[in-house]
């Protein structure tokens, strides 16, 4: 039988205490999930999110559908548990934080974790049909993008089944932008005013991956620049956050001068790591210049054995840099020594990145022994790590695919990795989309055209309506047309395109291709970083 019940966070009805049921081990640790991940989708919300985790979790059982013949059913039976009420739980916790009402047309089913992805769930045909059965007030089920397919085979044609990436997107569709973000622009008091920014600032200076969709953080960042009246060092700690958010979700932004006198006042790891960013915003965006970006990097830079852990993300960044301004050579040369680096300060989970660029431009160079030797770095890292990357990081995993494919062509392991990188389950949009372009071109090396064709088809037409997965899989797809259809005056329209969507890096190639007589489009298809 599948169950429907009333998740009530108002306090407990004696009256009903007797058909009431808790919620156990596995559905409390998802209730626990969307404590954390709800403030990194809205930073609207001041109020503590520690009172959500003791909350009471009860529900009373409304109604049930048998799926087979039964003797006996009492819904007061059911057991409660389980990862799959995460969204749900996500839209009542917003409701109750942000006092808005979730509309009585809208349900959800999909798995939430502590940063925000949303992935499948079991059993989500019944789920339909028994939403459909027993709750005909409801019109939009969201649901995973990996549950879409399944869950639309089960809809009987009344239900608008959404998939969902993520937690933001979800409650961007539900609540709507402003919602999230409405008690932004009348915060009045100073510290706490202070507190924000500080906290974006921190936020941005951290691991990319500690949040999954950066635009409330961008939105925050910007509404805070915009809204309250910010000087000095303040000011600069919101610009900072807003252009790397931007840089994060779409490889845009402008970071603001970092002056001699905000240096002074960091300590040196901060510094070093803000630096970094500047260098990391320099490759992607254009912002800082070429040249203001070098200039950080000589005052900045320690190597070898005087090199610390700022050091080395400094040296990372700066490969990159040094790709698409024209030197992949002494890229990879500076990608390897940070990876080694990184090793030798036995922090194997730091090289990653640094990892990426080393195996991208192996393959890029047809560099096959600079690739082995990546190989060899990344089975150093796997043994520190006790997992393997390749499986697990999914930078990695596409890298490792790319290069392999450029140097030993469409071979079952590299289609493999690829297929494995689909945009569902919450990746960033660059990597599923970049994963697509790559699983076409070896479908079209192999001879096998309708499996391309099915790839090109999910780049033109993404699952999910989303601004910034729209923007990558089109990048992508223009990669693949300067790839397989090489035409002059096309190629002059797909660069102008692109360059248009992606002006810091394309610009880079662009420039790099002129100066050193090389072709274009080719040039910009083998150097463009994903």
């Amino acid at each position: 039988m599948t169950s429907l019940w009333c998740l009530d966070l108002g306090g407990i009805d004696p009256a009903n205490v007797e058909s009431g049921r808790e919620f156990v081990q596995k559905a409390r640790e998802a209730w626990n999930r969307c404590v954390d991940a709800l403030p990194r989708s809205i930073f609207a919300l001041w109020s503590s999110m520690d009172s959500m985790r003791g909350l009471p979790l009860r529900a009373f059982f409304l109604d049930a559908r048998a799926d087979r013949q039964i003797e006996q059913f009492s819904g007061a039976l059911g057991v409660l548990d389980g990862p799959s009420f995460g969204l749900s739980f996500a839209l009542a916790m917003a409701s109750r934080m942000l006092g808005v009402v979730v509309p009585e047309s809208v349900a959800a089913t999909g798995a939430v974790d502590a940063l925000g992805r949303v992935s499948e769930v079991g059993q989500i045909a019944r789920k339909v049909r028994a939403i459909q059965e027993l709750a005909p007030r409801v019109r939009t089920l969201f649901v995973a993008s990996d549950d879409l397919k399944e869950a639309q085979a089960a809809n009987a044609g009344r239900l608008d089944i959404q998939p969902v990436d993520t937690l933001y997107q979800l409650l961007v569709k539900v609540f709507g932008e402003g919602t999230l973000e409405r008690d932004f622009a009348g915060t009045t008091d100073p510290m706490r005013r202070k507190t924000v920014v500080e906290a974006l600032f921190r936020l941005a200076l951290g691991d990319r991956r500690a949040v999954v969709d950066w635009s409330p953080v961008e939105r925050a960042a910007v509404s805070a620049v915009t809204h309250w009246d910010l000087h000095g060092f303040l000011r600069f700690q919101a610009e900072t956050a807003a252009a790397i958010a931007a840089r994060h979700e779409r490889n845009g932004g402008i970071m603001p001068p970092f002056l001699s006198e905000w240096q002074a006042r960091l300590p040196v790891s901060v510094r070093l790591d803000l630096v970094a960013q500047h260098v990391q915003q320099a490759a992607d965006t254009g912002t800082p210049g070429l040249r203001a970006a070098e200039e950080l990097v000589t005052a900045n830079l320690a190597r070898g054995k005087d090199a610390f852990p700022g050091h080395l993300r400094i040296l990372g960044s700066w490969s990159r840099l040094l790709w698409v301004t024209g030197r992949p050579a002494d890229a990879l040369e500076r990608a390897r020594e940070a990876v080694e680096g990184w090793l030798e300060c036995m922090q194997a989970a730091q090289a990653d990145r640094p990892l990426c660029v080393w195996m991208r431009l192996a393959g890029a160079l047809g560099d096959v022994a600079s690739m082995a030797a990546a190989e060899k770095a990344l089975d150093a890292i796997n043994r520190d790590l006790g997992t393997r990357q390749e499986s697990t990081n999914e930078f990695v995993r596409l890298a490792w695919a790319i290069a392999r494919f450029q140097l030993d062509g469409p071979i079952d392991s590299v289609l493999e990795a690829f297929a494995g990188l689909s945009p569902e389950g919450g990746r960033p949009n660059h990597v599923s989309c970049s994963a697509m372009r790559w699983l076409a071109l070896a479908h079209h090396r192999r001879g096998s055209g309708d499996l391309a064709a099915e790839m090109l088809a999910r780049l033109d037409q993404p699952l999910i309506d989303d601004e910034s997965l729209a923007r990558s899989a089109r990048i992508n797809r223009l990669l693949v047309d300067l790839e397989l259809c090489p035409d002059q005056s096309r190629d002059g329209e797909h660069i102008r395109e692109l360059k248009d969507l992606e002006p810091g890096v394309v610009g880079h190639l662009l420039r790099s291709a002129v100066s050193t007589g090389k072709e274009p489009g080719p040039y910009i298809v083998r150097f463009y970083p994903y």
